[in-house]
């Protein structure tokens, strides 16, 4: 189990990650219902498209919720649990559990810094978002880790820098980004939210492919209730989470307690 939940952390660096798997669970969502203009119309106008794609992203002021995953790297599996705690723009919370509630590990994402307490190592990992260049050429910041549980293209679809393409099924929008370009999938006849966002690394060999299953409403919003995410790179990696128990009012704020014996890392 400590060599899985290394690899764990590992994917959590690289790709903001996590996905679905298991039974099903309550608030569990459908295809969003929101109809936009047929194909030919929106060739004539890019900017009604982006408008479109824009209006439809989802807000948020909190969100925590209970997951269940698994992760596979094609010869060890493992499955956990986890709570997720969101802020808008002042942290992302993760709590990793294992058989019978056992507090494996905790991340605390914040826009300036990530922290990782790691019970099996029994340290305490701090690094700034330098650290994950080491990963991806892309400037992967708090907000497109936000943008990844929201349901979000991780990055800004600029019409400047982004082409329209479609095919029989899918509307892509390819984004140019500093060293990496980004591949939004939508549905051709109705856009709800994303179907898939893909960061291909244009420096390494690497890309990020997240598919979003399924989504829960909570007014005008939609969050992904269900998502699979894989990396393909000197390894391939995968894992799906399935989220529930959804709740959008916060009662206290998050903590990490850092035991005096523990090591800490600093990146």
């Amino acid at each position: 189990m400590k060599y899985i939940f290394i690899k764990i952390s590992c994917l959590l660096f690289i790709a903001l990650f996590f996905v679905q798997s298991c039974k099903s669970k309550k608030n569990l969502g459908t295809k969003l219902p929101i109809e936009i203009a047929k194909a030919g119309e929106l060739k004539k106008d890019h900017s009604a498209f982006f408008n479109q794609v824009k209006q439809q992203e989802s807000n948020y002021n909190y969100i925590s919720c209970k997951g269940e995953c698994e992760y596979s790297d094609g010869k060890n599996s493992f499955t956990f649990d986890i709570q997720l705690e969101m802020e808008k723009g002042k942290f992302i919370f993760i709590r990793a559990t294992y058989l019978l509630g056992i507090e494996v590990a905790k991340m605390y994402i914040t826009p300036t810094q990530i922290q990782i307490l790691n019970h099996l190592e029994k340290t305490n990992t701090l690094a700034n978002y330098d650290y994950l260049k080491k990963f991806s050429s892309a400037d992967l910041k708090f907000e497109n880790i936000e943008n990844l549980f929201l349901g979000n293209a991780l990055f800004a679809q600029n019409p400047t820098i982004t082409l329209l393409d479609s095919t029989a099924t899918q509307y892509i929008l390819k984004t140019m980004l500093d060293g990496a370009s980004q591949q939004c999938f939508y549905g051709i006849n109705k856009i709800a939210k994303l179907e898939a966002n893909q960061l291909e690394d244009t420096f390494k060999n690497q890309n990020l492919s997240i598919n979003y299953n399924e989504y829960i409403a909570n007014g005008t919003n939609y969050y992904p209730s269900e998502l699979a995410i894989n990396i393909r790179a000197e390894k391939n990696l995968g894992c799906t989470m399935k989220l529930f128990n959804f709740a959008f009012e916060k009662k206290k704020d998050p903590q990490i307690r850092v035991p005096a014996s523990y090591k800490t890392i600093s990146h």
